[in-house]
């Protein structure tokens, strides 16, 4: 089965019952199966066909989830870009990707243009924006009748591209299947109980696989609901809660700090709320237990990765719960620890933990030598260190990657470092992950200065804004007379952690 016949199978099953919850709209599977019908053939019409990667730069909009279905209904193939990106950001994916249609929030509208003067990039379809010679606008798309045409998608063909790194070296690419998204969606829902009585709020942005996988696809699977909101804002998510009866939700752990602080949970009705699941970033027991016990609710720890199209392991929802672990491996998908040579170790010791199963992906885009790497006999190298014990239950310990976690968010520290070497007045730098209470972690930058020149912290970060990604951009910059360096002419970021923990 392919997702655009899953839609119109369950448009067929639940029909006028409301699928999609935005601000004052309800959509239905009716609705939402016609409105994805009718853009396919807007899309077919501008040339978009069977294969073809279609840029999605976009908010958490209803557009998101139209387009996200008429694409795959063509066969062709969802790349959704991290509408937080800069235009040079976003440029590399465009670049990378082959894209030659993208489809942007108005609110980008120009960066958009000024990519298709420096890019291959050919059209341009504006949502919520106004007519204009020089884009397509999303209403026009809706008044195209049902699409012609005979070459249809298969399950096994790719329909999405995710990146979970933009940079310009080393793009990482996830090319996922239709059968990679429907079996995570059944893993999802049958770890979650998830039931047509459902109603999931989603608060995390649609352009990553989390916030597509368990709180968009995995209820319209299970014929349940799912409500919208443009992003996640302490002062309106729980008037939302309570206004949309909302059964559960899915958050970084970032977000259950921030709920653990609001000072009036209790003005609120929030008894329908039978679960939360949290992933992407180990959470702090102490937030655990704050939540549960402010919220008399459940918060449901997990683990994935977009290699994996989501959801990889989950803890039981209705039996034994151990705090701190990823739980145990969703149905139908097989986890070990493994040592260097990918051979299973023995329970309690620690190794590389690698999976296999229908929701692993297909491999990276334009990139077989990385697929070859991670990819091994079907077992998918997670990059990820942990164990698993006696009863079964898998812990992280550590990643082999280097990698900062900041808010659910991936940054990648050596992109971080090339921006700020954009700076002439910078000699060198470095870039480290440091603990943050709200965020899991944060980015700091160490930089040495070229001789005469003069920077204050403040301005570094104002130069790497112009390149990066607010949210990749250094919360402070240390800078250092001189930077300790490895036999190997890198940056020692041992002796840096070890420096600034002593307060340098």
């Amino acid at each position: 089965m392919t997702l655009g016949e899953l839609l119109s199978e369950r448009a067929s099953v639940h029909e006028d019952k409301t699928f999609l919850y935005f601000e004052d709209r309800t959509i239905s599977y009716r609705e939402l199966d016609e409105s994805a019908t009718r853009i396919a053939a807007g899309l077919h019409d501008l040339g978009v066909r069977k294969g073809h990667n279609v840029g999605v730069m976009l908010p958490n909009l209803p557009a998101f989830v139209y387009f996200f279905f008429a694409i795959a209904r063509l066969g062709a193939v969802n790349v959704t870009i991290n509408a937080h990106l800069k235009a040079e950001e976003a440029q590399h994916i465009i670049d990378h990707s082959g894209a030659r249609l993208l489809i942007v929030h108005e609110s980008f509208a120009d960066q958009a243009l000024a990519l298709k003067q420096s890019s291959r990039l050919e059209q341009v379809v504006v949502v919520d924006g106004d007519e204009s010679s020089e884009v397509i606008p999303f209403t026009r798309l809706l008044r195209s009748g049902p699409v012609e045409s005979d070459d249809r998608p298969e399950p096994d063909d790719p329909v999405a591209v995710i990146y979970t790194t933009a940079s310009s070296r080393d793009p990482k690419a996830v090319v996922l299947s239709h059968r990679n998204y429907i079996a995570n969606m059944e893993q999802t829902v049958h770890a979650l109980g998830i039931t047509p009585d459902d109603r999931l709020m989603c608060i995390l942005p649609l352009f990553h696989a989390s916030g597509q996988l368990t709180t968009f696809l995995a209820p319209f699977y299970a014929g349940g609901s799912m409500i919208l909101l443009r992003r996640f804002s302490s002062r309106e998510f729980l008037p939302a809660l309570s206004r949309y009866r909302a059964t559960a939700f899915s958050a970084v752990p970032t977000i259950f700090a921030i709920l653990n602080k609001l000072p009036d949970s209790k003005r609120y009705n929030l008894s329908s709320l039978r679960l939360c699941l949290c992933g992407s970033a180990p959470l702090p027991v102490d937030i655990l237990r704050s939540f549960e016990n402010k919220y008399r609710t459940k918060i449901v720890e997990g683990y994935g990765l977009t290699e994996a199209t989501c959801v990889a392991s989950v803890n039981p929802i209705d039996s034994q719960v151990k705090i701190g672990s990823i739980g145990l491996p969703v149905k139908g998908q097989r986890m070990i620890i493994a040592d260097p040579e990918g051979r299973e170790l023995s329970r309690g010791k620690t190794g590389e933990i690698m999976i296999k199963g229908p929701n692993v992906m297909i491999g990276y885009y334009k990139d077989q030598k990385a697929t070859d790497k991670a990819l091994e006999n079907g077992w998918l190298h997670t990059g990820d260190m942990g164990y698993r014990d006696r009863d079964g239950f898998y812990f992280i310990v550590g990643r082999k990657r280097e990698i900062i976690i900041r808010g659910g968010q991936n940054i990648d520290p050596r992109e971080v470092e090339e921006a700020l070497m954009l700076d002439e007045r910078i000699e060198s730098a470095a870039v480290l992950g440091m603990h943050d209470e709200i965020y899991g972690e944060r980015v700091a930058a160490f930089a040495v200065l070229k001789a005469d020149a003069q920077a204050d912290p403040q301005s570094i970060i104002s130069s790497c804004s112009t390149h990066l990604a607010d949210y990749k951009c250094p919360g402070e910059v240390i800078i250092l007379p001189e930077m300790p360096i490895l036999n190997n002419g890198r940056p020692d970021k041992r002796r840096l952690l070890e420096s600034y923990l002593l307060g340098m």
